[in-house]
């Protein structure tokens, strides 16, 4: 059973660190990154010379922005714009970045001075300070607290020196959010499963008795039940953890999964977060924006909900003879990143 979504809208605050850059577009693309602009790592052939076009190197020389939207994440705007400068040969700024739980920021507030469980790699901690969620604990830090919480071994155990800064019998935790994709599946969902049916977060605790009703919000950045790299088939996402934390959570409390908020695509809030960005970007309100994406679930549904022209590739997760919905039915399909955006330089009138 799929999990159930309770979504709460929030108006969304403008990136302090975007900077506009010189254009009369009320046109902006938001790419998808794995499958589109890279694949297994490496750049795209096409995305290259298809970004240079957006940048002014066209026959019109008219800049159009973009963004790079994302399910991705696990670290900061500022690494992940680094790296993706490196391999695509062309500036990306911070501020052309969305990852999944960019948007997750505007939860900081809610959360000043109460404790919050981040899940994902080790470095999601100090994403989550950036955006100014005061306290945060680890997996790792909380399997440190007691070891008998998860008594099995997990990679990298006989170097690991982490220390619990909490003493989680007296801090409750007030939330859970999945930032990225969870590393040991099995600890996550013990963990998040012990604070959903433990009295007010207070981990060492229990409700008295069945059915449990989930004691603390849990909030996900990312749908995605798989995604796109070098291997030939695509591997499993975040959605694929939280089918299986449902599973379990569903087993243990007798009851279904609830998610507070839905982060990512294809989900509106995402979509509201990226759009404030761009038209930032452009110094304008943007009246069109092009989503080029890989898959049809997250980037084609997610940009039909929310007004946007969907544009699918055939570079990653998205195979010919797949069927699509009216739900996830995109503009056009195309080869690559370099075809869609001639594509969209048609359609706005700088190729003929």
């Amino acid at each position: 059973m799929a999990p159930v979504a309770r979504f709460r809208f929030h108006a969304l605050r403008r990136y302090s660190s975007i900077s506009t850059c010189p254009t009369t577009s009320t046109a902006a693309l938001a790419f998808d990154m794995d499958g589109v602009l890279i694949r297994g790592g490496r750049a795209i052939p096409s995305a290259h010379r298809a970004l240079q076009k957006l940048k002014g190197d066209n026959p019109l020389n008219r800049e159009i922005p973009f963004i790079i939207l994302t399910n991705s994440g696990g670290e900061s705007e500022a690494s992940k714009a680094h790296k993706l400068t490196q391999k695509l040969g062309i500036e990306i700024h911070p501020s052309q970045i969305v990852l999944s739980h960019s948007p997750m920021r505007h939860l900081a507030p809610q959360y000043k001075n109460k404790l919050v469980h981040v899940v994902g790699p080790d470095e999601c901690k100090n994403v989550a300070q950036s955006y100014g969620f005061s306290d945060v604990v680890t997996s790792k830090e909380m399997k440190a607290f007691d070891k008998s919480m998860w008594p099995y071994r997990s990679v990298g155990d006989e170097v690991d020196d982490t220390q619990c800064p909490y003493d989680l019998s007296q801090t409750p935790i007030s939330a859970t959010l999945i930032f990225h994709d969870p590393i040991d599946w099995g600890l996550d969902i013990q963990l998040i499963t012990d604070t959903l049916a433990s009295q007010s977060g207070l981990i060492t605790t229990r409700q008295p008795s069945r059915p449990y009703s989930q004691s603390t919000p849990l909030y996900s950045s990312n749908a995605d039940f798989q995604w796109s790299n070098e291997w030939p088939w695509p591997r499993y996402g975040q959605g694929a953890f939280v089918t299986a934390l449902n599973a379990v959570w569903k087993r243990l409390s007798g009851n279904p999964l609830v998610i507070e908020k839905q982060f990512g695509k294809p989900s509106s809030p995402t979509y509201e977060f990226a759009e404030k960005m761009l038209s930032a970007a452009a110094g304008v309100e943007v009246k069109k924006v092009y989503m080029v994406g890989d898959n049809p679930d997250s980037d084609i549904a997610g940009a039909n909900l929310h007004g946007w022209v969907g544009i699918l590739v055939k570079s990653g997760v998205y195979r010919d003879g797949m069927p699509l919905t009216k739900k996830n039915k995109p503009q056009v399909i195309v080869q690559d990143v370099g075809e869609a955006v001639d594509w969209v330089l048609r359609q706005e009138g700088v190729l003929r």
